[in-house]
C-alpha cells in the first residue's frame, strides 16, 4: 500500500517537512490501496499494438533517478513512510520494459527543472506540458489533468466558480501552474471589484492540505486529481469543490508529461514503452487501481513536448 520537482537527501530539512506534512493524510489515504507494484503485462484492450521499444545501448541496464513530489495518488507515503502511488507503480514498469531501474526520490517542486538540467535526475513527473517549459526540458504526455479547489469538510466554504476564491486564503505548490493561474485570477477580482486572494505558497501539495486541516488556508488549488483522491479518503476531513470558470486560464487543467532534460536520449524510448504499456493494459490497470481512470490518455497523446498550452 501507498500514500504534488531537486537534489535533496529525503533527510534534509526540507524534505522532512513534505513528510511530516503528509503523515496526516497517509493512514487513511492508503486504507483502500494495494501493493505498490502494478501488475504484469496482460491481454491487449482497444489500444492498437505497439511498436517494439528501441534502447539505445547506453541505457540498457541503467539505475535512473526519477524526482517526484508528493502528490496523491500519483505519488505518496504510507503508514510506515514507504513511497508508492500511480507514477511509482508506472516506472516500474516502464523500467521493466526499457531494461533500466528508475529510483523514486522525493523533492520539492521548484527544483525539479534545474536538477534535469544540471543531470541530478534523469526524469521528473507529474509536470505540467507548458510551452514554457518545453524551452528548456522535454515532457513526454501521459495523463490528463483538470483543476479544483480542496476545502475543509467540516467548514461551510464551498466554492463552485473561479470567482468564489477572491477575498479567501488559497494555497497551492511553490513553482507549480497555479502560480500563473493565481495571478490571474487575482487580476480578475480585481477587474470585478472584488478583493485580492491572499496567496500562501508550500512545498508541496501535502503541506498545502495541512494547512487546509489547521485553518491556515481556506482551501488548496491545485489538480483534481490529488484533490477528489485526499477528499475521498479523509472520512470526511476534506472535500472536493470543481471550479468552474476557469478553462480559459493559461495553466488550468495541464496535460501531465514525465520531464526529461532538453534533448535526452531517454523522451523517445519513454514514448515507445508508455505506448506500449497502453496497448497491453498495464497503464490502465494502475490507473484504475488508483482511482484515476478519468485521468487516462490514449496512445496517439502519448507525444513528446504535445501540449501547446502555456503556464501563463
Amino acid at each position: 500500500m501507498t500514500k504534488t520537482i531537486l537534489s535533496r537527501q529525503r533527510t534534509t530539512s526540507s524534505t522532512r517537512i513534505a513528510m511530516a506534512a503528509t503523515v496526516f493524510v497517509a493512514a487513511f489515504t492508503l486504507a483502500a490501496c494495494g501493493s505498490t507494484s502494478a501488475t504484469s503485462a496482460g491481454p491487449a484492450g482497444s489500444e492498437p499494438a505497439a511498436a517494439p521499444v528501441a534502447v539505445p545501448a547506453g541505457l540498457k541496464g541503467m539505475t535512473m533517478t526519477v524526482a517526484v513530489t508528493v502528490f496523491s495518488p500519483f505519488e505518496l507515503y504510507d503508514s510506515n513512510n514507504n513511497l508508492g502511488g500511480a507514477d511509482i507503480d508506472l516506472y516500474q514498469e516502464l523500467g521493466r520494459v526499457l531494461g533500466v531501474t528508475f529510483t523514486p526520490k522525493v523533492v520539492d517542486f521548484d527544483g525539479i527543472v534545474p536538477g534535469l538540467e544540471s543531470g541530478r535526475y534523469q526524469a521528473a513527473s507529474p509536470l505540467g506540458d507548458f510551452v514554457e517549459r518545453q524551452q528548456v526540458i522535454d515532457l513526454v504526455d501521459y495523463s490528463q489533468g483538470s483543476s479544483s479547489l480542496l476545502v475543509s469538510g467540516k467548514g461551510s466554504y464551498r466554492p463552485t466558480n473561479v470567482s468564489d476564491l477572491c477575498g479567501h486564503t488559497i494555497g497551492i505548490e511553490k513553482g507549480s501552474a497555479e502560480v500563473g493561474v493565481t495571478g490571474t485570477l487575482n487580476d480578475r477580482c480585481a477587474a470585478g471589484g472584488k478583493p485580492a486572494i491572499d496567496l500562501r505558497l508550500y512545498p508541496n501539495v501535502s503541506a498545502a492540505d495541512l494547512a487546509v486541516q489547521s485553518g491556515r488556508v481556506d482551501g488548496v488549488l491545485t489538480d483534481s486529481a490529488p484533490n477528489g483522491y485526499t477528499a475521498e479518503q479523509s472520512g470526511g476531513l476534506f472535500a472536493n469543490a470543481p471550479l468552474a470558470g476557469g478553462s480559459d486560464i493559461a495553466g488550468w487543467g495541464a496535460t501531465f508529461g514525465i520531464a526529461v532534460a532538453k534533448n535526452s536520449p531517454l523522451a523517445q524510448p519513454l514514448e515507445q514503452a508508455l505506448k506500449e504499456l497502453i496497448a497491453n493494459g498495464t497503464y490502465d490497470r494502475i490507473y484504475q487501481k488508483w482511482g484515476i481512470s478519468g485521468n487516462e490518455i490514449t496512445a496517439a497523446r502519448v507525444k513528446i513536448d504535445g501540449s501547446t498550452a502555456h503556464q501563463g
